[in-house]
């Protein structure tokens, strides 16, 4: 019988389970990460309730696209006017560079990552490929961290970057910038893309994610707290404990770094911060997904 394919592919290359202890925190946190064929997907989510799936790299252009073809509302959309802010819904489609269907969107408000997943759960769960009470969304602060990993880097402990590490303000990026080389953290790592690159161009980190540093940094879940931040930085870098703008807005964080970074930005530590208005030219996001729901019966061929 003809199976429907997913929305989004959120299986890795290779089938193996993690248990990863999230920085700064006593929990444990269970992912695990199904095998992902190009030929042939799993259509059916049948795993125990509390468990988080990554999406292996961040929401495509081709993603999106089909979202805001089936959810014509503009407020649907996450596109809502608000006080100082007119949010435009075509930031993604002109980030001011080209994009082609696999490189990850960029231009997305976090108001419209968080429709997104909502958008993306009721087509799931009406399609039968997640369960009723399985839900999408965007992975919370210390679940990113874990996925990140232990080390001060996606990659580990190495610096500079191994070879194929990621998307960075590397030598291409300097020379399409007109410079005569790269910063001199970056100097001589080369990684064939000045801008964006399609989603899974470099190598993934040890749990087979891609893209946890460089290409486009991810918003996450949650409103910005001081405490996710390591005491040791807060103790270095005093402007840390401010959880509002100057407006006195809340902040929304995004986690990872981007193809515009190099250096300390590639930590993984980092934290940026926006209101859940603003448009980054080099930012996206992941979604996860949270299995609610019992186990299923497996998916007949």
């Amino acid at each position: 019988m003809n199976r429907p394919a997913r929305s989004i592919e959120i299986f890795t290359m290779s089938a193996l389970d993690l248990f990863v202890t999230a920085m700064g925190s006593f929990a444990i946190l269970m992912m695990i990460l199904f095998p992902y064929f190009r030929k042939e997907r799993l259509t059916k989510v049948t795993n125990t309730p509390g468990q988080v799936l990554f999406c292996v790299w961040s929401t495509r252009v081709k993603d999106f696209e089909e979202f805001v073809k089936e959810v014509p509302d503009m407020k649907e959309r996450g596109e809502e006017n608000r006080a100082g802010f007119f949010v435009q819904d075509d930031v993604w489609r002109k980030p001011g560079y080209d994009q082609k269907p696999d490189d990850p969107v960029v231009g997305v408000t976090w108001l419209q990552a968080q429709a997104f997943c909502k958008w993306l759960t009721k087509k799931e769960r009406a399609a039968g490929l997640i369960g009723p009470q399985d839900e999408y969304r965007l992975p919370t602060d210390a679940e990113w961290t874990a996925a990140a990993g232990p080390d001060p880097y996606p990659w580990g402990k190495k610096w500079p970057p191994p070879p194929r590490s990621g998307n960075f303000a590397d030598e291409t990026y300097a020379h399409e910038m007109g410079y005569a080389h790269g910063a001199d953290e970056m100097r001589g790592y080369t990684d064939d893309h000045a801008m964006v690159a399609p989603v899974g161009s470099y190598a993934p980190n040890r749990f087979g994610l891609f893209d946890m540093a460089g290409n486009t940094s991810q918003w996450i879940q949650d409103k910005y707290r001081a405490s996710m931040m390591p005491p040791e930085i807060l103790e270095k870098y005093p402007d840390w404990k401010t959880e509002k703008n100057e407006l006195g807005e809340d902040l929304y964080v995004m986690r990872g770094s981007s193809w515009q970074d190099f250096g300390q930005k590639l930590l993984s530590w980092r934290h940026n911060l926006y209101p859940n208005t603003y448009h980054p030219d080099t930012g996206g996001f992941r979604c996860v997904l949270v299995v609610n729901s019992p186990p299923a019966s497996p998916v007949a061929p």
